[in-house]
């Protein structure tokens, strides 16, 4: 029997293994994917994460996938401050730069990395978990080899579900998934710049009542622009090349940037009724839900799994 079985191979299960091997616990990572998804998403680490990385020994393998934001604003449509902060070059009391700017793909592979020094941690890739059963001393996974398609079963002592928004393991339990109320479609747009351009320097927030923007600059050489859909917009409309290059417009053009990604998603403030059911945690998107702003939605999970590790036991 393993210790903790974690359901879900992204930045917040793969920290929780990382300090499952730091405390002597054995554990094994189910993934569905096959390997990392290879786009940009998660944007922002801020200091308290940094420093929660540097105590599991993770934060030197992922410095090399940031750069430090310089600071953050709030502009009019016509790009006028509101309000902003710069940030001096100095660390905050957590002994960390306010926040890096990070690329997800290259952070997931440097995290996933550093299981290889825990001989008692494992993560298996293409796994489906199908169903698990609670009992008093431990919990019985029922696992699916999608490459091989076999079936097993896995015991453990406790379940982390950090499966995502739609976890499977958060539903299994029959966890109540309740709405913040913020529900709104965003068109996110990654860029890769291929010529030089002056672009913001600053994380900003464009105050537009007709459409509020959102800025973000990333590991060099990439950039993000998010666009709020207005009443009547399409997906489809949306997400077509010519209606991209026509938001970018007023910053970049396609000679200056090879397009990445333009994508609508629904962006939701949701948190789930409990954390805790039984042998079994949510952590991550599996538990809660913020708009991705400033970086919240992979902070909060690897804040999670540190805070939920302090309940298994040593």
């Amino acid at each position: 029997m393993i210790d903790v079985a974690i359901v879900g191979g992204g930045p917040t299960g793969v920290v929780a293994a990382n300090l499952c091997g730091q405390y002597g616990l054995s554990a094994l990572v189910l993934d569905r994917e096959p390997d990392v998804y290879d786009l940009p998403r998660a944007a922002g680490m801020h200091d308290d994460v940094q420093r929660i990385l540097g105590n599991a020994e993770l934060l030197d393998a992922v410095l090399p996938g940031t750069v430090e934001h310089v600071g953050a604003e709030f502009v009019d449509r016509d790009g006028k401050r509101l309000i902003g902060i710069e940030f001096p070059g100095l660390n905050t009391p957590n002994g960390f730069p306010p926040v890096l700017a990070i690329a997800q793909p290259e952070i997931e592979r440097a995290l996933r990395g550093r299981l290889d020094r825990f001989p008692d941690v494992e993560l298996r890739v293409s796994q489906e978990l199908r169903g698990f059963e609670q009992h008093d001393d431990h919990v019985e996974l029922h696992v699916h080899d999608l490459a091989r398609d076999e079936s097993r079963t896995v015991r453990a002592r406790w379940l982390v579900g950090a499966d995502g928004a739609s976890s499977f393991v958060r539903k299994s339990c029959g966890i109540s998934w309740n709405s913040l109320g913020y529900d709104r479609e965003w068109l996110v747009i990654d860029v890769e710049r291929t010529a030089p351009v002056d672009l913001p320097r600053f994380a900003t927030q464009v105050c537009d009542p007709a459409r509020p923007t959102t800025i973000v600059p990333m590991p060099p050489p990439l950039h993000r622009w998010e666009f709020q859909l207005r009443p009547g917009e399409t997906r489809e409309e949306m997400e077509s090349r010519d209606r991209v290059w026509e938001l970018l417009r007023p910053w970049i053009s396609r000679e200056q940037a090879n397009l990445l990604r333009a994508v609508v998603y629904r962006f939701h403030a949701t948190i789930a009724e409990t954390f805790r059911c039984g042998r079994v945690f949510l952590a991550g998107d599996a538990a809660h839900q913020t708009p991705p702003f400033m970086g919240q939605g992979l902070c909060t999970g690897v804040r999670d799994a540190e805070n939920s590790s302090g309940r298994w036991p040593r």
